[in-house]
């Protein structure tokens, strides 16, 4: 036969590879089905079911068994698809390392009820479907058929469900982070309150650096967030209303030059100001339901205890037991539980009171509504022109406007958002509109690719309608938008 001439080598080849084909794809005799064998295969399904599990396996045997012990042959993977199947598992890794997280951190509306409610919103909704995501498109891969070039054509789709997973994991991880950060300063808080309550004396060192840590999130333009306990966690909530009462105190405070000399101390002030609250509602003196109502010489003793207790406990620093004492007076004589007035009461007391009034006026809003940052500040604003609180102090609140950074809300031409700043004018006292927005869902409900920058100042319309809860937030923006929602 003459080799050379392309039809007959042709042919041989097309002969040759059509039984090579036969041969892989011939049914296996009964004949050769021998124990061995028998155990040679169920070693090779179990290592195709436990692929997701190892990373050392560079091929998946797929059992279509049909009929009579039909086997085929493993099916081997390219290095791109090996690379995306330990891709994948890393990615399935970092998410299970979320998983605690997500169980044990709430969001500032949740409150995890006595009858042990998980956490739901956007953020757990975002991290279910993620992991779900992350666990179909991995089962792919042992599944990609045997050709190469389809490998890597299926290989660039699972590439960009990655890319979107680690995109999410990088705003979980983020939303995870902070969550940390809040639940490590209110346990550190916690600590401190049960040292003073039995009389030691906690190392300052440990409240400079909660101090520090508040200040440094106002150097940053961080977002003003507001923290929720339930009641029925005495040192918790007090632990949540301190730092709420310190993050407000540490943006208004810079307005005034003397009280910025002593910013260390009167941010330290307000962090402990109800510890006495702690004491009375573990004697059960006060029930948690009434902290809010109507007011009770219970109630009021708070402030006395806490005064004796910070006394105790930082002798060298008088103005912490005095700001315990007198934070409920006002300077027409109406507070309690002295009845201090005017001149009786110092610059720092006046200017405390004041943020006090604010926050327990937020705070007072139920969880599944929006914080009433609008009507605490009006609410304050009144006070000081009926002469209840000091006038200069009441406006320093306008520093942080009715809408502090960070809230939700609603533009009165119907679309949604996330205010950014606020930024100070000469009429900041009577222009309320100025305002920084990330605009995210159109007013036609329609959500927008990417946030648009809207400066509200000098505008007539639109302007901002209403605060929307957090609630609302997970609702009508989380979904779309979770790395806006999570802060």
């Amino acid at each position: 036969m003459n080799i050379s001439e392309p039809q007959v080598l042709l042919g041989k080849i097309t002969a040759l590879r059509e039984k090579l084909e036969k041969a892989v794809r011939e049914p296996v005799s009964h004949q050769l089905i021998t124990e061995d064998n028998l155990g040679f295969i169920a070693r090779k399904n179990r290592l195709a079911s436990k692929l997701v599990e190892s990373a050392e396996c560079d091929s998946v045997i797929i059992d279509e068994s049909k009929g009579d012990q039909a086997l085929r042959m493993p099916v081997k993977l390219t290095s791109k698809a090996r690379e995306l199947l330990i891709h994948g598992k890393d990615l399935i890794g970092d998410l299970r390392n979320l998983a605690n997280a997500f169980l044990l951190y709430r969001t500032d509306d949740e409150i995890v009820s006595k009858k042990g409610v998980q956490e739901s919103g956007a953020l757990i909704k975002l991290y279910r479907e993620t992991t779900a995501m992350a666990d179909t498109a991995l089962r792919m891969i042992p599944n990609f058929p045997e050709s190469p070039s389809s490998q890597l054509q299926l290989c660039v789709g699972v590439e960009a469900i990655f890319q979107v997973i680690s995109q999410r994991l990088r705003i979980l991880k983020q939303a995870c982070n902070a969550k940390e950060k809040e639940l490590q300063k209110i346990t550190k808080l916690v600590e401190l309150f049960d040292l003073i309550l039995i009389g030691n004396k906690p190392d300052f060192v440990d409240v400079q650096n909660i101090v520090e840590d508040i200040l440094e999130e106002v150097r940053n333009g961080e977002t003003l967030r507001f923290l929720r306990e339930d009641n029925d966690y005495p040192a918790r909530y007090v632990a949540c209303k301190g730092l709420n009462f310190a993050r407000v105190v540490a943006r208004v405070i810079f307005q005034d030059a003397q009280l910025r000399l002593a910013s260390m101390e009167i941010i330290a002030a307000a962090l402990f100001l109800d510890i006495g609250m702690i004491k009375i509602q573990a004697s059960g003196l006060v029930e948690p339901e009434r902290i809010h109502g109507k007011m009770s010489r219970a109630y009021e003793s708070h402030c006395f205890i806490g005064a004796e207790l910070l006394r105790q406990s930082f002798p060298n620093m008088p103005l912490l037991a005095e700001a315990a004492l007198s934070h409920h007076e006002n300077i027409d004589g109406s507070g309690f539980p002295s009845g201090f007035k005017g001149a009786e009461l110092s610059p720092v007391i006046r200017f405390l009171a004041v943020c006090e009034r604010y926050i327990a006026r937020c705070m007072s809003s139920s969880s599944n509504k929006p914080l009433n940052t609008k009507g605490a500040l009006t609410s304050v604003l009144i006070d000081s022109e009926d002469g209840k609180l000091d006038k200069v102090y009441a406006r320093f609140l306008l520093a942080i406007s009715f809408y502090p950074s960070g809230t939700g809300v609603e533009l009165s031409d119907g679309s949604l958002g996330i205010v950014l700043a606020n930024p100070l004018s000469k009429n900041t006292e009577t222009e309320s509109n100025n305002q920084i927005v990330a605009v995210l869902r159109e007013p036609d409900g329609s959500y927008l690719s990417k946030p648009k920058i809207l400066d509200l100042a000098g505008r007539t319309s639109p302007a901002v309608l209403r605060g929307i809860s957090q609630q609302e937030k997970d609702d009508l923006i989380g979904t779309e938008f979770p790395e806006w929602n999570s802060n």
